[in-house]
């Protein structure tokens, strides 16, 4: 590891509440909701928190906090394992690339909060707001991803200044980034709550409730309720994405991981569920106020937030104040989520000694290059682009890469070697029945996801979208997976090596030969 380390266990906690709480909490989870059905997508998504969400976080954490940074933890348990690692990085880097670019459309939201009367809320088309000011004069989208247009100055200026929030959080590394989690990972819940509390004095408020509960009966007996949950769960928690590892990494190894792996997982959830509450008084009010139906409403993806939240804050009293808080809270919630993946990046650019910079100037580098590569975000077609990295990023190339990680970590290193290392340096261990659960029903749970997805993937293809897009799509999935392949074919066997832990004790078991020959011992297939 290159030396870095939480000042405290306040700062981990806050970064991986910051990192898991995002974007998917706003609008991807209220998005399913309201797709298939309160019960019908609750039912298993409790399911899939219970049996696959929080046994993978405990597994990363556990690794993390172990072994150190997530390419070398596969690595040490066998040189043909790290293109998981690898793989995982590619996916976040991926993801970061698209996810920066709602940082840049909630920066200019937030920036037009100010005006009076707010842009958004002016009558078009017969409707008392205007609802397409989103896409026809924020995005200035096209007909179809095949009509590129033109670069947008203000989309340009919006990423850049998007990724230089994001450098200023990481360039002095996690103790920088530290200090700035005791503001933008507890102040969300701050707004986020009272958004809820003046959303319920609303009226119509009840009717969105009530719609947030309810479901179709075939929903139930429907396939993809079970495969989206899954894929929410494993998506807004991170995993896979190697940062949670990386997060775990930074912390001092003696300290307790199994209850917080527990209870992250849960105020992830929990914090989902809040903000759907939050959003459904509004789409009620908005509702009751126009008198329209809820299914007429724009609740698909990204509009949640960025065209059915605007619409409700504009028919508010006091609606600018009202705009603000919310787009700083979504500023905030995108930004944490952000700089932790690319976090991940630049600490694994550091670990395998791939560059020789300082710190600041390395994660100058990878802003920079990443900004550019932003610009094929901020054409006509750039929302097209977006959902393609989006659904190519967040299904397939999850549910393998977890698979392959659990497998790895519960099969081939052991489960119980894992348990017996945590004890050795926390005193916990992992509860009986978590390690069945580890063993025998998370990898079937991820191996059915993966199969489903894959199956779904073939059989439904984006609509709308011509041939090479979805080739496009499907070379997104394989460049974020060929590493698993290369390197399980041409991965060379390597002389065994100590497992190096964080400092101090790294240090500490240098100077131990005792203890480096049981720690070899401990990971020894």
């Amino acid at each position: 590891m290159s030396g870095q380390q939480w000042e405290s266990e306040t700062q981990y906690w806050l970064g991986v509440i910051g990192y898991a709480v995002g974007y998917g909490n706003v609008w991807r989870f209220p998005y399913f909701l309201f797709t298939y059905g309160g019960p019908a997508f609750m039912l298993p998504y409790i399911l899939s928190l219970v049996f696959l969400g929080i046994p993978v976080f405990l597994i990363e954490n556990s690794i993390g906090q172990m072994m150190g940074h997530p390419v070398s933890v596969f690595r040490k348990i066998h040189p043909k394992f790290r293109g998981i690692g690898v793989s995982g990085m590619i996916l976040a880097i991926l993801i970061c690339q698209y996810y920066v670019v709602l940082l840049a459309w909630t920066l200019i939201f937030l920036v037009n909060s100010f005006q009076s009367p707010l842009p958004w809320s002016e009558p078009k088309g017969g409707n008392p707001w205007n609802e397409d000011y989103f896409e026809d004069e924020v995005l200035m989208t096209s007909e179809n991803i095949s009509e590129t247009g033109s670069v947008h100055p203000h989309l340009v200026l919006a990423l850049i200044f998007s990724w230089v929030l994001v450098y200023l959080c990481i360039w002095k590394g996690v103790k920088g980034a530290g200090k700035i989690l005791y503001v933008t990972a507890p102040a969300p819940y701050v707004i986020l709550f009272c958004l809820f509390l003046r959303g319920i004095t609303l009226e119509g408020a009840g009717k969105g409730l009530e719609f947030m509960v309810s479901t179709e009966l075939e929903n139930f007996f429907s396939l993809t309720p079970w495969r989206m949950a899954g894929n929410q769960v494993l998506f807004s928690l991170g995993m896979g994405a190697n940062a949670m590892v990386l997060f775990a990494a930074y912390r001092e190894k003696t300290q307790r991981l199994v209850r917080s792996s527990i209870i992250l997982p849960i105020i992830n959830s929990c914090t989902s569920l809040l903000a759907c509450a939050t959003i459904y008084t509004f789409i009620g009010h908005i509702s009751s106020e126009e008198n329209l139906d809820i299914e007429e409403l724009p609740l698909d993806g990204p509009k949640l937030a960025f065209i059915a939240y605007p619409i409700s804050l504009a028919l508010m009293p006091g609606n600018n104040f009202w705009a603000v808080a919310f787009f700083a809270m979504l500023l905030m919630l995108g930004l944490d989520s952000e700089f932790a993946l690319v976090e991940a990046f630049v600490s694994f650019l550091e670990e395998e000694k791939l560059t020789k910079l300082r710190r600041e100037y390395s994660a100058a580098v990878v802003c920079a290059a990443g900004c550019l590569f932003g610009l094929v975000f901020t054409v006509d077609s750039g929302q097209y682009v977006l959902y393609l990295f989006d659904r190519y990023t967040s299904s397939i190339s999850v549910f393998l890469i977890v698979l392959l990680e659990v497998v790895v970590v519960v099969w081939i290193y052991g489960v119980q070697n894992l348990s017996e290392e945590v004890h050795k340096h926390t005193g916990e261990e992992f509860p009986e029945w978590m390690k069945r659960i580890m063993k025998y029903v998370t990898p079937v749970i991820c191996g059915l996801l993966f199969v489903m997805a894959l199956v779904s993937e073939f059989l439904e293809p984006p609509e709308d979208f011509p041939w090479w897009a979805v080739l496009l799509g499907w070379l997104i999935t394989f460049t974020t997976l060929f590493p698993l392949v290369y390197f399980a074919v041409f991965g060379k066997e390597e002389e065994k090596q100590e497992v190096e832990m964080k400092s101090p004790e790294s240090n500490e078991a240098q100077n131990n030969p005792e203890e480096q020959k049981e720690e070899m011992q401990d990971i020894e297939i």
